[in-house]
C-alpha cells in the first residue's frame, strides 16, 4: 500500500456513471466500479466549475502511468488536462482526466483521408517537449492521437507506458499487428525506451500515412 504524499492533490469527488470503450462511446450504466473492473474506462461527474457545470471527466485504472509525460502536454494544451494521478492501493495508479468533446475523433478513424498539416504541427510539438523534458511516449499510434471537430488541432493521449528517457521499458505484451506496424522497429517487449521512437513513429508512418501533403 502506498504512503500518503502530504503534498498530493485532494481526492476528488467522484460519481461513477458509465463504462467508456476505447472508440469513446458510454458503453453501460454503472454506479461504482468493482475491483475485476478496474481495467476498464468510466465516465464520471467531478463536482461543478466556477459558473455551476458539472464538469465530467474520464477516470482510468492503469498499473503504470506516465504522469509527468501527460503533465507536459496538458500544460502546453497538447493532451487532456490532467486532474488527478495518483497510486491508491497495490499497484495500481487512479487517473483522472478532461473529458474531450464527443466530436473528437482518433487519428486512426481518418484512414484513407488526409489530415491538415496543421494538426503535425502539433504533433511535432508534442514530440519535441518530450523530448526536450528527457520524456517518452512510447505509444504514439494514430488509434492515440486525438483530432478536434475542425479537423485542424491534435491531443495525444494513453500515457501508460509514457516514462523518462533510458529509465522505462516496453511491457512485457505488446497486442496487435498494428502497433509494431507503428512502433520503432526497436520497440519490442522489455526493450528500453528512447525518445528517437516517438519521433520515429510521427516522422516515418503517421505523417506518410495521414498528412494532407498534395494538392487536389
Amino acid at each position: 500500500t502506498p504512503k500518503p504524499d502530504p503534498d498530493a492533490a485532494p481526492f476528488p469527488s467522484l460519481k461513477f456513471k458509465a463504462y467508456l470503450d476505447r472508440r469513446r462511446g458510454v458503453v453501460e450504466e454503472i454506479e461504482d466500479p468493482t475491483p475485476s473492473e478496474m481495467r476498464s474506462l468510466f465516465v464520471a461527474d467531478m463536482g461543478t466549475d466556477d459558473n455551476g457545470k458539472t464538469v465530467e471527466v474520464v477516470v482510468k485504472f492503469a498499473d503504470r502511468y506516465g504522469e509527468k509525460a501527460h503533465r507536459v502536454l496538458a500544460e502546453a494544451g497538447l493532451a487532456p488536462k490532467l486532474f488527478y494521478c495518483r497510486q491508491v492501493m497495490s499497484d495500481w495508479y487512479m487517473v483522472v482526466m478532461e473529458r474531450l468533446d464527443l466530436d473528437w475523433k482518433a487519428m486512426s478513424s481518418f484512414e484513407g483521408e488526409a489530415v491538415a498539416p496543421s494538426v503535425f504541427e502539433d504533433l511535432d510539438r508534442a514530440v519535441k517537449a518530450l523530448a526536450d523534458n528527457n520524456l517518452v511516449h512510447g505509444d504514439l499510434r494514430a488509434a492515440n492521437i486525438m483530432i478536434d471537430p475542425s479537423g485542424t488541432h491534435a491531443k495525444v493521449i494513453d500515457f501508460d507506458w509514457a516514462c523518462e528517457e533510458g529509465k522505462g521499458y516496453y511491457p512485457p505484451v505488446i497486442c496487435g499487428v498494428h502497433a509494431y506496424e507503428e512502433l520503432h522497429p526497436d520497440a519490442a517487449e522489455l526493450t528500453k525506451m528512447k525518445t528517437e521512437h516517438d519521433s520515429y513513429a510521427l516522422e516515418k508512418f503517421l505523417k506518410p500515412r495521414y498528412m494532407l501533403n498534395r494538392i487536389e
